[in-house]
């Protein structure tokens, strides 16, 4: 068989193989970032299955669409509040890549980002709010204790209580009590108290009063009454 009634044959199947690829691959035909709600919207001419993924140095978020291809050259959105931009581009021959890329020193939860599509078609990515952790250089870092020396440390006995001084009381401001003075005692009427005269050798035992008159009562000599 010859070589030059196969190779038409030959180059017309596979001519009809990467037309059919070529009909069969998607096409972007619509994207555009909301720096207002951080949302980034697109649409396609066929069904697609988005792959996100988030990168780091710097932080960005990668959008890949599969079987889709983007029949221009790369284009960009500088956004700015935290997002430096948005690029789009032919990441190999059948996928189309979005990146959002963050500024220096954000960040965002990767958990909280959303890929949604309303229909095969036509998609969403929500970003979460942006959150502000600083450059590298002012990341904060974990500080080491100081050196300790490792010589042992003598146990000083306890210090010996101090007493504790009473206090002495406040003087009393009461003044002290008055003392009451007793009054001596009243001789039972008409009794006279025995008395002694000094030198005499007469004494007077008592003194009585009688309807005659006065009553002495002596003992000793009789004493001579003027």
């Amino acid at each position: 068989m010859r070589l030059d009634k196969l190779l038409p044959g030959v180059l017309g199947v596979v001519g009809s193989l990467l037309m059919a690829t070529v009909a069969e691959a998607a096409e972007l035909q619509f994207w555009r970032f909301n720096s207002t709600d951080n949302r980034l919207t697109f649409t396609t001419d066929e069904g697609v299955r988005p792959r996100a993924q988030l990168i780091s140095d710097p932080i960005r978020v990668v959008i890949d669409l599969p079987g889709v291809t983007f029949n221009r050259s790369t284009a960009s959105q500088f956004v700015g509040d935290g997002v430096r931009e948005v690029r789009v581009g032919q990441f190999d021959a059948q996928t189309t890549r979005l990146v959002i890329e963050l500024e220096p020193g954000y960040t965002l939860d990767p958990q909280r980002v959303r890929v949604q599509g309303s229909t095969p078609t036509q998609w969403l990515v929500q970003l979460p709010p942006l959150q502000f952790a600083g450059s590298a250089s002012s990341a904060p870092t974990i500080s080491s204790a100081p050196a300790t020396s490792s010589a042992p440390v003598a146990n000083n006995p306890d210090p010996a209580p101090v007493p504790t001084p009473t206090p002495t009381p406040a003087p009393s401001l009461t003044p002290p009590p008055t003392p009451v003075p007793v009054p001596a005692p009243v001789p039972e009427p008409g009794v006279a108290p025995t008395s002694v005269v000094p030198g005499a050798a007469t004494r007077l035992d008592g003194l009585r009063i009688t309807p005659d008159g006065l009553f002495l009562e002596t003992e000793g000599v009789a004493p001579e009454i003027e």
